[in-house]
Protein backbone atom coordinates (compact mmCIF):
# COMPACT_ATOMS: atom_id res chain seq x y z
CA UNK A 1 0.00 0.00 0.00
CA UNK A 2 1.37 3.58 -1.01
CA UNK A 3 1.08 6.10 1.76
CA UNK A 4 -1.02 8.08 -0.18
CA UNK A 5 -3.41 5.07 -0.17
CA UNK A 6 -2.76 5.13 3.89
CA UNK A 7 -3.66 8.42 4.30
CA UNK A 8 -6.56 8.72 2.15
CA UNK A 9 -8.08 5.22 3.70
CA UNK A 10 -8.19 6.53 7.15
CA UNK A 11 -11.20 8.79 6.63
CA UNK A 12 -13.06 5.88 5.50
CA UNK A 13 -12.17 3.56 8.39
CA UNK A 14 -15.20 2.12 10.03
CA UNK A 15 -15.65 2.67 13.27
CA UNK A 16 -16.95 -0.46 15.02
CA UNK A 17 -16.21 -0.21 18.76
CA UNK A 18 -17.78 -0.83 21.98
CA UNK A 19 -18.39 1.68 24.39
CA UNK A 20 -18.64 1.63 28.46
CA UNK A 21 -19.29 4.38 31.13
CA UNK A 22 -15.32 4.85 31.32
CA UNK A 23 -13.79 3.43 28.78
CA UNK A 24 -13.40 3.20 24.85
CA UNK A 25 -12.62 0.20 23.25
CA UNK A 26 -11.56 -0.43 19.47
CA UNK A 27 -11.05 -4.01 18.93
CA UNK A 28 -8.48 -4.63 16.10
CA UNK A 29 -8.42 -8.26 16.06
CA UNK A 30 -8.25 -10.99 18.50
CA UNK A 31 -4.67 -9.89 19.84
CA UNK A 32 -4.78 -6.34 19.71
CA UNK A 33 -7.22 -3.92 21.53
CA UNK A 34 -7.05 0.69 21.94
CA UNK A 35 -8.48 1.84 24.90
CA UNK A 36 -9.23 5.63 25.54
CA UNK A 37 -8.81 5.59 29.20
CA UNK A 38 -8.47 8.66 31.42
CA UNK A 39 -7.93 10.89 28.33
CA UNK A 40 -5.15 8.84 27.17
CA UNK A 41 -4.71 5.97 24.55
CA UNK A 42 -3.53 2.46 25.50
CA UNK A 43 -2.68 -0.39 23.36
CA UNK A 44 -3.20 -3.67 24.67
CA UNK A 45 -1.75 -7.06 23.25
CA UNK A 46 -3.09 -10.09 24.43
CA UNK A 47 -4.87 -8.53 27.13
CA UNK A 48 -1.67 -6.89 28.52
CA UNK A 49 -0.58 -2.79 28.75
CA UNK A 50 1.63 -1.93 25.91
CA UNK A 51 3.82 0.67 26.77
CA UNK A 52 5.86 1.87 23.83
CA UNK A 53 5.97 5.28 21.83
CA UNK A 54 2.86 6.04 19.69
CA UNK A 55 3.95 8.13 16.72
CA UNK A 56 1.05 9.52 15.08
CA UNK A 57 0.78 11.84 11.75
CA UNK A 58 -1.24 14.83 11.79
CA UNK A 59 -4.09 14.62 9.36
CA UNK A 60 -2.91 15.44 6.08
CA UNK A 61 -5.45 17.46 3.84
CA UNK A 62 -6.41 15.54 0.75
CA UNK A 63 -4.91 18.70 -1.44
CA UNK A 64 -1.53 18.32 -0.21
CA UNK A 65 -1.23 14.35 -0.51
CA UNK A 66 0.74 14.62 -3.22
CA UNK A 67 3.32 15.36 -0.87
CA UNK A 68 4.08 11.99 0.21
CA UNK A 69 4.38 11.02 -3.51
CA UNK A 70 8.15 9.80 -3.17
CA UNK A 71 7.86 8.26 0.30
CA UNK A 72 7.95 4.78 0.98
CA UNK A 73 6.71 4.79 4.47
CA UNK A 74 5.35 6.20 7.67
CA UNK A 75 8.88 7.19 8.97
CA UNK A 76 10.03 8.90 5.91
CA UNK A 77 6.68 11.00 5.62
CA UNK A 78 7.53 12.13 9.31
CA UNK A 79 11.11 13.19 8.00
CA UNK A 80 9.66 15.25 4.98
CA UNK A 81 6.49 16.39 6.40
CA UNK A 82 8.03 17.46 10.08
CA UNK A 83 4.42 16.69 11.72
CA UNK A 84 4.59 14.16 13.95
CA UNK A 85 2.34 14.60 17.02
CA UNK A 86 6.06 14.72 19.08
CA UNK A 87 7.13 17.91 17.04
CA UNK A 88 3.93 19.48 17.00
CA UNK A 89 2.68 19.00 20.57
CA UNK A 90 3.30 22.51 22.12
CA UNK A 91 1.81 24.03 18.79
CA UNK A 92 -1.28 21.69 18.59
CA UNK A 93 -3.63 20.59 20.96
CA UNK A 94 -5.28 17.18 19.92
CA UNK A 95 -8.61 16.11 21.51
CA UNK A 96 -8.28 12.81 23.06
CA UNK A 97 -10.51 11.48 20.91
CA UNK A 98 -9.14 12.60 17.42
CA UNK A 99 -6.08 11.25 18.91
CA UNK A 100 -7.48 7.69 19.85
CA UNK A 101 -9.49 7.77 16.51
CA UNK A 102 -5.96 8.37 14.88
CA UNK A 103 -4.36 5.59 16.14
CA UNK A 104 -7.15 3.01 16.24
CA UNK A 105 -7.28 3.84 11.87
CA UNK A 106 -3.67 3.71 11.93
CA UNK A 107 -3.56 0.41 13.57
CA UNK A 108 -6.56 -1.17 12.24
CA UNK A 109 -5.45 -0.32 8.64
CA UNK A 110 -1.73 -1.71 9.36
CA UNK A 111 -3.49 -5.14 10.65
CA UNK A 112 -5.45 -5.27 7.23
CA UNK A 113 -2.18 -4.91 5.13
CA UNK A 114 -0.50 -8.34 7.30
CA UNK A 115 1.22 -5.63 9.45
CA UNK A 116 3.13 -3.86 6.93
CA UNK A 117 5.78 -2.06 8.76
CA UNK A 118 5.83 0.63 6.49
CA UNK A 119 2.61 2.07 7.46
CA UNK A 120 3.66 2.59 11.28
CA UNK A 121 6.73 4.60 12.81
CA UNK A 122 9.39 2.45 13.27
CA UNK A 123 9.05 3.27 17.03
CA UNK A 124 6.07 1.01 17.13
CA UNK A 125 5.59 -0.78 14.64
CA UNK A 126 8.59 -3.33 15.24
CA UNK A 127 8.29 -3.58 18.85
CA UNK A 128 4.58 -4.01 18.79
CA UNK A 129 4.97 -6.34 16.00
CA UNK A 130 8.19 -8.08 18.23
CA UNK A 131 5.53 -8.20 20.92
CA UNK A 132 2.68 -9.43 18.77
CA UNK A 133 5.12 -12.43 17.82
CA UNK A 134 5.85 -13.15 21.32
CA UNK A 135 2.23 -14.13 22.38
CA UNK A 136 1.29 -16.23 19.83
CA UNK A 137 0.03 -14.32 16.88
CA UNK A 138 0.85 -16.68 13.23
CA UNK A 139 0.48 -14.03 11.42
CA UNK A 140 3.14 -11.40 13.22
CA UNK A 141 5.47 -14.64 13.31
CA UNK A 142 4.56 -15.19 9.61
CA UNK A 143 5.87 -11.81 8.37
CA UNK A 144 8.49 -10.33 11.43
CA UNK A 145 11.56 -11.40 9.59
CA UNK A 146 10.02 -10.58 6.45
CA UNK A 147 9.80 -7.13 7.45
CA UNK A 148 12.91 -6.55 9.11
CA UNK A 149 14.61 -7.84 5.46
CA UNK A 150 12.19 -5.81 3.45
CA UNK A 151 13.01 -3.14 5.14
CA UNK A 152 17.29 -3.25 4.74
CA UNK A 153 16.01 -3.35 1.04
CA UNK A 154 14.98 -0.17 0.66
CA UNK A 155 16.84 3.04 0.25
CA UNK A 156 16.37 5.11 3.73
CA UNK A 157 18.91 4.85 5.79
CA UNK A 158 17.43 5.72 9.27
CA UNK A 159 15.25 2.68 9.54
CA UNK A 160 18.59 0.62 9.19
CA UNK A 161 20.53 2.22 11.95
CA UNK A 162 16.88 1.40 14.13
CA UNK A 163 16.54 -1.86 13.49
CA UNK A 164 20.73 -2.21 13.80
CA UNK A 165 20.92 0.13 17.57
CA UNK A 166 17.87 -1.77 18.29
CA UNK A 167 19.14 -5.53 17.70
CA UNK A 168 16.42 -6.73 15.48
CA UNK A 169 19.41 -8.13 13.14
CA UNK A 170 19.81 -10.47 16.05
CA UNK A 171 16.23 -12.09 15.29
CA UNK A 172 17.77 -13.24 11.12
CA UNK A 173 19.77 -16.19 11.38
CA UNK A 174 23.07 -16.50 8.85
CA UNK A 175 20.71 -17.16 5.97
CA UNK A 176 18.67 -14.32 6.03
CA UNK A 177 21.96 -12.56 6.53
CA UNK A 178 23.84 -13.65 3.67
CA UNK A 179 20.42 -12.90 1.66
CA UNK A 180 20.49 -9.34 2.85
CA UNK A 181 23.91 -8.80 1.58
CA UNK A 182 23.43 -9.73 -1.07
CA UNK A 183 20.28 -8.47 -2.63
CA UNK A 184 21.36 -4.82 -1.16
CA UNK A 185 25.21 -4.82 0.11
CA UNK A 186 25.34 -1.05 -1.65
CA UNK A 187 22.51 0.49 0.38
CA UNK A 188 23.73 -0.52 3.60
CA UNK A 189 25.53 1.65 6.04
CA UNK A 190 29.51 0.25 6.79
CA UNK A 191 28.15 -0.21 10.59
CA UNK A 192 25.65 -2.75 8.86
CA UNK A 193 28.01 -4.51 6.83
CA UNK A 194 30.78 -4.70 10.05
CA UNK A 195 27.69 -6.13 12.06
CA UNK A 196 26.69 -8.45 9.49
CA UNK A 197 29.90 -10.04 8.46
CA UNK A 198 30.97 -10.71 12.33
CA UNK A 199 27.58 -12.21 12.58
CA UNK A 200 28.13 -14.58 9.91
CA UNK A 201 31.73 -15.36 10.52
CA UNK A 202 30.47 -16.44 14.17
CA UNK A 203 27.23 -17.92 13.73
CA UNK A 204 28.36 -19.07 10.13
CA UNK A 205 31.58 -20.85 10.64
CA UNK A 206 29.73 -22.45 13.91
CA UNK A 207 26.52 -23.63 11.68
CA UNK A 208 29.67 -25.16 9.24
CA UNK A 209 31.33 -26.92 11.81
CA UNK A 210 27.87 -28.55 13.00
CA UNK A 211 26.72 -29.56 9.62
CA UNK A 212 30.61 -31.07 9.65
CA UNK A 213 30.04 -33.36 12.79
CA UNK A 214 26.69 -34.53 11.84
CA UNK A 215 28.41 -35.61 8.61
CA UNK A 216 26.89 -33.30 5.90
CA UNK A 217 30.24 -32.19 4.30
CA UNK A 218 29.55 -30.92 1.39
CA UNK A 219 26.53 -27.98 3.79
CA UNK A 220 29.45 -27.36 5.68
CA UNK A 221 31.97 -26.71 2.91
CA UNK A 222 28.80 -24.46 1.01
CA UNK A 223 28.10 -22.40 3.60
CA UNK A 224 32.49 -21.86 4.18
CA UNK A 225 32.39 -20.48 0.68
CA UNK A 226 29.22 -18.20 0.91
CA UNK A 227 30.91 -16.44 3.69
CA UNK A 228 34.29 -16.70 2.01
CA UNK A 229 32.50 -15.15 -1.18
CA UNK A 230 31.02 -12.13 0.75
CA UNK A 231 33.97 -11.70 2.93
CA UNK A 232 37.01 -12.87 1.09
CA UNK A 233 39.52 -11.86 4.03
CA UNK A 234 37.57 -14.17 6.70
CA UNK A 235 40.42 -15.92 8.56
CA UNK A 236 38.00 -18.09 10.19
CA UNK A 237 35.91 -19.03 7.21
CA UNK A 238 39.37 -20.07 5.35
CA UNK A 239 40.57 -22.24 8.53
CA UNK A 240 37.31 -24.03 8.93
CA UNK A 241 37.43 -24.75 5.16
CA UNK A 242 40.62 -26.05 5.86
CA UNK A 243 39.79 -28.27 8.43
CA UNK A 244 36.98 -29.55 6.63
CA UNK A 245 38.64 -30.74 3.41
CA UNK A 246 40.85 -32.04 5.29
CA UNK A 247 39.21 -34.85 7.04
CA UNK A 248 37.38 -35.37 4.07
CA UNK A 249 40.79 -36.06 2.43
CA UNK A 250 40.59 -33.71 -0.13
CA UNK A 251 44.28 -32.48 1.31
CA UNK A 252 45.30 -30.30 -1.84
CA UNK A 253 42.35 -28.20 -1.38
CA UNK A 254 42.82 -28.08 2.22
CA UNK A 255 46.39 -26.98 1.77
CA UNK A 256 45.36 -23.88 -0.99
CA UNK A 257 42.19 -22.56 2.21
CA UNK A 258 45.15 -23.22 5.20
CA UNK A 259 47.41 -21.15 2.49
CA UNK A 260 44.63 -18.60 2.28
CA UNK A 261 44.23 -18.50 5.71
CA UNK A 262 48.16 -17.95 6.52
CA UNK A 263 48.05 -14.65 3.82
CA UNK A 264 45.57 -13.10 6.55
CA UNK A 265 47.15 -14.26 9.94
CA UNK A 266 50.02 -16.12 10.67
CA UNK A 267 48.77 -18.70 13.36
CA UNK A 268 50.69 -21.50 15.10
CA UNK A 269 47.84 -24.49 14.29
CA UNK A 270 47.55 -23.22 10.64
CA UNK A 271 51.43 -24.43 10.44
CA UNK A 272 50.92 -27.37 12.03
CA UNK A 273 47.97 -28.60 9.84
CA UNK A 274 49.68 -27.93 7.04
CA UNK A 275 52.70 -29.74 8.89
CA UNK A 276 50.58 -32.84 8.81
CA UNK A 277 49.06 -32.59 5.06
CA UNK A 278 52.36 -32.25 3.35
CA UNK A 279 53.43 -35.10 6.24
CA UNK A 280 50.75 -37.17 4.59
CA UNK A 281 51.19 -36.53 1.09
CA UNK A 282 54.84 -37.45 2.17
CA UNK A 283 56.41 -34.34 1.22
CA UNK A 284 58.53 -34.76 4.27
CA UNK A 285 60.52 -31.50 3.84
CA UNK A 286 57.48 -29.56 3.50
CA UNK A 287 56.36 -31.15 6.54
CA UNK A 288 58.97 -30.75 8.81
CA UNK A 289 59.90 -27.03 7.51
CA UNK A 290 55.86 -25.88 8.56
CA UNK A 291 56.64 -27.67 12.08
CA UNK A 292 59.20 -25.89 12.99
CA UNK A 293 57.17 -22.84 11.90
CA UNK A 294 54.61 -23.73 13.62
CA UNK A 295 56.69 -24.20 16.91
CA UNK A 296 58.17 -20.94 16.71
CA UNK A 297 54.72 -19.45 16.46
CA UNK A 298 53.75 -21.36 18.90
CA UNK A 299 56.27 -23.38 21.44
CA UNK A 300 53.40 -25.59 22.73
CA UNK A 301 53.00 -27.64 19.49
CA UNK A 302 56.00 -28.86 19.88
CA UNK A 303 55.25 -31.84 21.69
CA UNK A 304 52.40 -32.32 19.00
CA UNK A 305 54.62 -32.45 16.21
CA UNK A 306 57.63 -33.96 17.30
CA UNK A 307 56.69 -37.28 15.91
CA UNK A 308 56.52 -36.20 12.32
CA UNK A 309 60.34 -36.62 11.25
CA UNK A 310 60.17 -39.88 13.80
CA UNK A 311 57.95 -41.79 11.52
CA UNK A 312 59.37 -41.63 8.45
CA UNK A 313 63.05 -41.95 9.75
CA UNK A 314 64.84 -45.09 8.40
CA UNK A 315 65.52 -46.64 12.01
CA UNK A 316 61.85 -45.53 13.25
CA UNK A 317 60.21 -47.83 10.19
CA UNK A 318 62.15 -50.55 11.52
CA UNK A 319 60.56 -50.59 14.71
CA UNK A 320 56.95 -51.89 14.37
CA UNK A 321 58.38 -55.16 12.42
CA UNK A 322 60.60 -56.21 14.77
CA UNK A 323 57.56 -55.28 17.56
CA UNK A 324 56.06 -57.91 14.80
CA UNK A 325 58.68 -60.41 14.92
CA UNK A 326 58.79 -60.80 18.54
CA UNK A 327 55.61 -61.06 19.09
CA UNK A 328 54.62 -63.77 16.76
CA UNK A 329 58.17 -66.08 16.77
CA UNK A 330 59.67 -65.32 20.43
CA UNK A 331 57.88 -67.76 23.35
CA UNK A 332 60.71 -66.52 25.82
CA UNK A 333 59.24 -64.81 27.94
CA UNK A 334 62.20 -62.61 29.47
CA UNK A 335 63.83 -62.50 25.70
CA UNK A 336 60.86 -60.92 24.50
CA UNK A 337 60.77 -58.65 27.46
CA UNK A 338 64.49 -57.48 27.10
CA UNK A 339 63.64 -56.63 23.48
CA UNK A 340 60.83 -55.04 24.19
CA UNK A 341 62.33 -52.92 26.58
CA UNK A 342 65.23 -52.18 24.44
CA UNK A 343 62.91 -51.42 21.14
CA UNK A 344 61.25 -48.50 22.98
CA UNK A 345 64.62 -47.28 24.38
CA UNK A 346 65.49 -46.68 20.94
CA UNK A 347 62.02 -45.30 19.91
CA UNK A 348 62.43 -42.53 22.69
CA UNK A 349 66.16 -41.91 21.20
CA UNK A 350 65.18 -41.26 17.73
CA UNK A 351 61.76 -39.61 19.69
CA UNK A 352 64.04 -37.34 21.40
CA UNK A 353 66.88 -36.42 18.80
CA UNK A 354 63.89 -35.27 16.51
CA UNK A 355 61.77 -33.41 19.11
CA UNK A 356 65.75 -31.46 19.35
CA UNK A 357 65.96 -30.68 15.68
CA UNK A 358 62.39 -29.05 15.71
Amino acid sequence: MKIQQFFSKKKHIKRDYKMSSSTNEFNINEYLTVKLENIKTNIYVNGEPFNQCKSLLIEIPSEDLYLTDEVESIDEAADKLKSTLEDYEDIYLIPPEVEFWGHCSNLQIWVENNYDTRLLHSNLSFPLLKKLCDVGDPKAKEVFKKEIVERFKGNYIPIKMYLIEGGYLGYLDSELLIYILENSRTLLPASCVSYIQKRLSFEGNHNALFYFFDGQYDKAINICKKIISLFPDDFDSWENLGYILTRKREYQNAIKAYKKALELKKDGIIYKELAYLYFLKKEYDKAFNFSKSAIKLDPELKFSLKNIKMYYHPKRKLIPSIFSYVKNYITNPNIKFRVYFNLRIMEQYIMGYFSNEL
